[in-house]
């Protein structure tokens, strides 16, 4: 069994991954991971049995079996096995979020602004949970595979999982859902046209102002901003998943007119350059051949 390393919780921090990397972990009641800062990535945490424990600044929360634990980007992160349960058993993933998925995030709100998001599974059908059980595990073990085809299958199966709990959870209340379905839907398939303001809130009907006033109230930042992103989380799919041979292809497919601003705006979100991930979807993440079991096991404790 892999273990996470507590004497070293930052190091996933200095690790990049293309979509996202997971496991899935049995820790005693020594185990205790502290990010006051979050991480880069979402974090997500399946509890499978035992009892894990959550720290916040409004308190103590039990992870109990068959609750899930989303931690935003940037989000502070304090978890450990709860004295109480005596062991943790979970599944844990960290993954870059796409724009596409905060819809399916709108869960009940348990925690105040900035903290983590707590699902409880309680109340869903016992055949649906025990569905959610076992894509959880499977997303846990394509993570350590040595396939960019890995990655994305783990991928589907992780937005499967946000599907279905959106599914199960009562239709959401807000005011803007038809507001936003139309934009994301149109964008998405746009990337590669021009999507300036003038052009979205035409086909929202709203004067140009009107439009930019509703849109940061719906998403929480500009349509530019908000175009970018899914620009670039596209271009991400498409080289992490073959479907380019060129970083050049890439920038022009998802909308930027110039290779060279592409690159420079991918490394400033990403770290590093849409290269390097063209260069890997040739070769597996984790070579067996090259990186005995021993070491392999030992890198893993840095991942959770």
């Amino acid at each position: 069994m892999r273990r996470a390393n507590p004497f070293n919780p930052e190091a996933i921090r200095d690790q990049h991954f293309p979509l996202l990397i997971g496991g899935h972990y049995r820790m005693r009641a020594n185990y205790r991971i502290v990010r006051p800062k979050g991480t880069p990535s979402a974090l997500l945490l399946f509890t499978l049995a035992g009892e894990g424990l959550l720290r916040t600044t409004e308190g103590k929360i039990a992870c109990r079996p068959d609750t899930l634990v989303l931690f935003p980007p940037d989000c502070a992160q304090d978890y450990a096995t709860s004295p109480e349960g005596g062991y943790w058993d979970f599944c844990w993933c960290h993954f870059h979020l796409p724009e596409d998925w905060k819809l399916l995030l709108e869960w009940p709100d348990s925690t105040g602004q900035g903290m983590p998001k707590v699902l409880s599974l309680l109340g869903f059908p016992p055949p649906l949970r025990r569905r959610l059980r076992a894509t959880a595990l499977d997303i846990a073990r394509l993570a350590q595979g040595c396939s960019p085809d890995d990655d994305a299958l783990a991928m589907n199966l992780l937005e499967n999982i946000f599907l279905r709990c959106r599914r199960a959870l009562p239709p959401t209340r807000s005011r803007d859902i038809g507001f936003v379905g139309i934009l994301k839907e149109y964008i998405l398939d746009n990337l590669s046209r021009p999507l300036s303001v003038a052009r979205l809130a035409e086909i929202c009907r709203l004067s140009p102002s009107r439009f930019a006033h509703r849109f940061v109230e719906a998403f929480g930042e500009t349509p530019r901003t908000y175009v970018e992103r899914c620009r670039l989380e596209h271009a991400k799919r498409l080289l992490v998943t073959g479907q380019s041979d060129s970083v050049k292809s890439v920038a022009y497919t998802v909308g930027f007119r110039s290779p060279y601003l592409f690159s420079t705006r991918f490394r400033a979100v990403y770290g590093f350059p849409p290269s390097a991930l063209l260069n890997a979807s040739d070769t597996p993440k984790r070579s067996p051949s090259r990186v005995p079991p021993s070491k392999r096991r030992q890198g893993s404790q840095n991942k959770s």
